[in-house]
């Protein structure tokens, strides 16, 4: 099968895998977003798909495997290939939206379920159950037809092989393809640097990710790229009013009842529709997640240790409610999101001929949004001068520095708060 891909160009998978990818058990990824939710604003990060993302990381696994590195494990080069091939296969419709608030409620895990999809049996029909387009599991069925190793792909999907640290490491072949193709969406990337850094990461028998320090370059470059992409993604009005508005939408249905851990396996669009039975879930999915977005009046992010902070989630929400209110904000809606490594990744790799060394250190923040379900125009003085009370109501070590960001009248502030 030829794959014709606007960043690596064109290449060829090898015949054991097109049954694979073939299968409605990956077929389902093309209707699953890369980025979790449409957005108005990075209109083409919004329509990419979690199927082109993994035939990326294919692409470079093949760079891989011609690579010297791969030298210790061609001979079960394919069931590698089938691992990465799988390495997403269970992931929820609106990505990491809709598996955040599973694992909160259930503690469930899409790499768990992986294995149980391979074999068939995570729903009750087992291989007769319809996961895609009202076609039956297959997955099992292609596994015998290219003679793959089954016990080779589940312990690399189970993270029991070397090979797991090339697909779930920190600097692997699934994050570089990720950041990669998110940046090409959003205007640029360099595939040349991707390409050269899967064909140099190598990994030994303990499972240690090998990488020359003469690619430092190469991964501090790679490293900028992603964190230009979630300054976009992030800081994004739009985006984050979309992202607000699904969750809101999505915890209101699993208290309903509406939904439930046994969904996962839905589309984007599929989930959609089971919201549109609920009235009051139709006007938040059909009238402001897929028309007309809330207001974003403010981002306020707070830099330092989350574990240092002295509220929960909910009472921070609390807090910002009755600020935003007093401010003049209609009808509020508060977001959070925990920055945890998402701005950049503290990377621990290894030479072999001069032992280790580290790239970068992992960000840690808190940001919270103020958005309006009206168009109303809040006092951006007061609202600042508000959120301050915010920072001391947290009580938090933060090291001194937060940025405030006004959104709709592009007043963005950076104010430096004493130690």
């Amino acid at each position: 099968m030829k794959i014709y891909d606007p960043i690596y160009g064109n290449f060829v998978v090898p015949s054991p895998m097109s049954g694979l990818i073939s299968s409605p058990e990956f077929r389902r990824l093309s209707q699953i977003r890369l980025l979790n939710c449409i957005t108005p604003s990075l209109a083409t990060l919004g329509e990419l798909r979690r199927y082109s993302h993994t035939l990326g990381v294919i692409r470079l696994a093949m760079e891989w495997l011609q690579s010297p590195k791969s030298t210790p494990w061609r001979s079960i080069a394919n069931e590698f290939l089938a691992a990465v091939l799988l390495h997403d296969v269970a992931t929820p419709p609106f990505g990491h939206i809709f598996e955040y608030l599973l694992r909160e409620r259930y503690g469930w895990d899409h790499e768990a379920v992986i294995v149980d999809v391979l074999g068939g049996a995570y729903a009750v029909g087992n291989t007769a159950h319809q996961i895609f387009a009202h076609k039956s599991l297959s997955l099992l069925n292609e596994f015998r037809r290219a003679k793959l190793d089954h016990a080779v792909v589940i312990a690399i999907l189970k993270k029991h092989h070397p090979l797991s640290k090339l697909i779930f490491g920190t600097l692997d072949l699934d994050n570089l393809d990720n950041v990669t193709r998110m940046s090409w969406a959003l205007g640029s990337a360099n595939a040349d640097d991707t390409l050269a850094l899967a064909r140099s990461i190598g990994v030994s028998a303990s499972g240690d990710v090998e990488l020359p320090r003469g690619e430092r370059a190469r991964v501090e470059a790679w490293a900028m790229m992603r964190r230009k992409c979630y300054d976009i993604i992030v800081f994004d009005p739009e985006t984050s009013a979309a992202q607000a508005v699904l969750t809101e939408a999505l915890r209101s249905a699993l208290d309903k009842g509406l939904i439930g851990v046994e969904d996962w396996d839905l589309t984007d669009e599929g989930l959609l529709d089971r919201l549109m039975v609920d009235r009051a879930l139709r006007d938040l999915a059909a009238d402001q997640y897929l028309g007309r977005l809330p207001s974003c009046y403010c981002i306020a992010q707070w830099t330092g240790p989350i574990k240092d902070i002295r509220m929960s989630g909910d009472e921070i929400k609390a807090a910002a409610t009755e600020i935003a209110l007093r401010a003049g904000v209609q009808r509020p809606l508060i977001y959070l999101f925990w920055d945890s490594g998402s701005f950049e990744k503290e990377l621990e790799l290894l030479d072999p001929s001069y032992g280790p060394w580290y790239s970068g250190t992992r960000s840690d923040s808190l940001v919270v949004y103020f958005f309006s379900r009206l168009r109303s125009r809040p006092q951006a003085l007061v609202l600042r001068q508000l959120i301050g009370t915010l920072h001391g109501a947290i009580e938090k070590r933060f090291g001194g520095v937060w940025n405030i960001r006004f959104p709709a009248t592009h007043d963005d502030a950076q104010i430096e708060l004493a130690v």
